[in-house]
């Protein structure tokens, strides 16, 4: 996964994009002092990102110089990776000769990919920049976090984190600070049931969405620690993010929210609500959920992480790419199964597809988990698959040759990323040359593991194959590469 920035006070300065700071910049950036500072409302956090208002004239003005440059200069001078969010921001802000070009600049390094949280102050934020002349643009992915402001659980978290503070832990003394966070999270319990119940949070991000007017696709992750501690609605970080950011008291408020059906049935009838002309520019799905998410009990009355796909109908139909980066956990029930089918016959018109399976060639690979993968790579596609993208996945070589003997007839790309098979390579790439017509192949860190370990033990350590990295770009260097490979690889 690329970059991740929050629809935060973070966000809407630059902030979340630490590559473009040094480590003081960083730790300031989330330093308490500086937190409190962004506790601003939807109304400042607007006028300070968009502020329609260009510079006051009491602004330094710059130098002639750079104002008599053309514009196509200014961008380069702008794109300059030694300007860090903080100067893009100031150039924003010192005239409104410089405002457009600094602010395309900004909204192409900072909001090409927005998230934002199930809340009506996030989804707001995100109207306003998909609405945004300049900075809507450039928006490419609209990301979408799991974990966090759900009405599943919230009233649960409120009452257990309302029974701690309450206990006499503190022989009867409860700090005032504890019954003041108690309140101001189940006034976001509220706000969240309205905010669902009424469908006001389809409504905004269908109009998020709408205001798109070129290709964009939209990812959807409980991955909530590739993000940084966020600051929402004022309250403390670790009110919203995972325990590793928490203080002593986070009276274990943050367990995870393993359905993300919720989100799937959002961000459907977002779909379903929007024009067909709006509607076409939807074009990327992806679906993150990583091994982090605790395993099911059957006492949760736990369905399955993606039932929601199952109630899917035409909003998939301009869908031409699909990422699915899922450790096998999220695929142990059969009704993961029927989802993803599901999704496949709702997207015929799908030319690329990437699976990432959580499996680095690291770790001893189950007979269960090669199961599983075979009967993904077993559902029935109508789709003509052009692109085919496998990582971290470990499968038999039966498997893998299916899958592709069903897009045999239009498949033109593959690329094979720590890929583990239960069979032999030589065979493998045997099969892909003498049956596809490939344009480019890419094969990295390729891994076997024993049949007859995997028959005995039920698993195997995976071995590493003595093969360099290969990728070739073009039809003739693709079949003479593959050629090579086999006449080089022992089996």
């Amino acid at each position: 996964m690329g970059p991740i920035y929050s629809l935060s006070p973070f966000a809407a300065y630059g902030h979340d994009d630490t590559r473009h700071f040094s480590s003081s910049s960083i730790n300031k950036v989330y330093s308490p002092s500086v937190l409190k500072m962004f506790q601003l409302d939807l109304s400042r956090l607007t006028s300070a990102i968009f502020g329609a208002t260009p510079p006051s004239s009491h602004a330094v003005p710059p130098p002639s110089g750079l104002l008599s440059c053309p514009s196509e200069v200014l961008a380069t001078i702008f794109r300059n990776s030694n300007l860090n969010s903080k100067d893009i921001k100031s150039l924003r802000l010192t005239c409104k000769e410089l405002h457009p070009t600094a602010t395309r600049e900004y909204a192409e390094r900072y909001f090409t990919e927005p998230f934002f949280f199930l809340s009506r102050y996030s989804l707001g934020s995100l109207v306003d920049i998909c609405r945004h002349p300049l900075i809507g643009p450039h928006v490419r992915v609209i990301g979408i976090v799991a974990n966090t402001l759900h009405v599943e659980g919230l009233k649960q978290r409120v009452c257990r984190m309302h029974e701690q503070v309450c206990e006499s832990r503190w022989g009867g003394q409860v700090p005032a600070d504890d019954f003041a966070i108690v309140s101001e999270y189940a006034k976001i319990c509220k706000e969240q049931m309205d905010l669902q119940n009424s469908g006001e949070g389809i409504a905004l991000l269908a109009k998020a969405l709408s205001a798109l007017q070129h290709p964009f696709a939209i990812e959807i992750t409980n991955d909530l620690e590739s993000m940084g501690p966020i600051e929402v609605i004022g309250l403390p970080s670790m009110i919203y993010h995972d325990d590793k950011w928490s203080g002593k008291r986070c009276y274990n408020i943050m367990d995870r929210e393993p359905n993300m059906k919720s989100l799937f049935k959002l961000v459907q009838e977002a779909l379903a609500e929007m024009s067909f002309e709006d509607r076409k520019h939807f074009t990327g799905l992806e679906l993150i959920m990583r091994r982090r998410t605790p395993a099911p009990k059957p006492s949760d009355g736990y369905q399955d992480h993606i039932k929601g796909l199952q109630n899917i109908s035409r909003v998939y139909s301009g869908l031409n790419k699909l990422q699915l980066d899922m450790d096998l956990q999220a695929l142990q029930t059969q009704e993961s199964f029927i989802s993803l089918d599901h999704l496949f016959r709702a997207a015929p018109n799908l030319q690329e597809l990437s699976f990432t399976g959580g499996c680095s060639g690291r770790r001893a690979v189950g007979a269960h988990s090669l199961k599983r993968i075979t009967k993904l790579f077993e559902i029935q596609t109508k789709f003509e698959l052009r692109v085919l993208d496998l990582q971290e996945v470990a499968c038999t070589l039966e498997a893998l040759l299916l899958l592709t003997q069903r897009h045999k007839q239009t498949l033109t790309d593959i690329k094979l990323t720590k890929v583990t098979l239960l069979g032999s390579w030589k065979d493998c790439l045997t099969w892909l040359r003498q049956n596809l017509d490939l344009e480019n192949f890419h094969l990295e860190q390729a891994y076997t593991v024993d049949r007859n370990k995997m028959a005995s033990k039920g698993g195997s350590k995976p071995t590493a194959q003595d093969l360099a990295t290969a990728s070739f770009k073009s039809k003739q260097s693709t079949r003479d590469g593959l050629d090579d490979l086999i006449h080089r690889i022992l089996f």
